[in-house]
């Protein structure tokens, strides 16, 4: 939801909860750290790391595959995880947050790394495992 206050609407990240969030999330964390942050200082790194990361995949109209990234990546790992449902219905499966915000938002196709998968769903799975970009 932060991720569309702030890219979609146009508020700023503070405005838009994110901080809040990261921080909440470290406090509750075992280890105090949370996407690698441990800091208000580290939050306000990562989400402008992320802004770039948005502006890069805006301008380019297309997303990466994670494997382009770094080669040693298979199969989206880390990426937005997607499971497939009865007559291969794609579920966001909750890894890939922001990513799957900059899709959604800029109404992008993106590479997923496919989870569970139905067994309705497995003639589809063809479909799903095409990276296309957008026309």
């Amino acid at each position: 939801n932060y991720c569309i206050r702030h890219w979609g609407e146009g508020l700023s990240w503070d405005d838009a909860g994110a901080y809040d969030h990261s921080l909440e999330e470290i406090s509750k964390s075992a280890h105090g750290i949370y996407d690698d942050c441990s800091s208000l200082n580290d939050v306000k790194l990562r989400f402008c790391r992320l802004d770039r990361i948005f502006d890069e995949i805006s301008k380019s109209g297309s997303f990466s595959l994670n494997s382009e990234i770094n080669r040693n990546n298979l199969r989206e790992t880390g990426g937005i995880l997607v499971h497939l449902g009865p007559q291969g219905v794609p579920y966001f499966a909750g890894a890939g947050y922001h990513r799957f915000a900059i899709a959604k938002i800029l109404n992008l196709r993106f590479p997923a790394q496919i989870g569970c998968v139905h067994i309705e769903a497995l003639d589809h799975l063809d479909e799903y495992r095409q990276y296309c970009k957008p026309c």
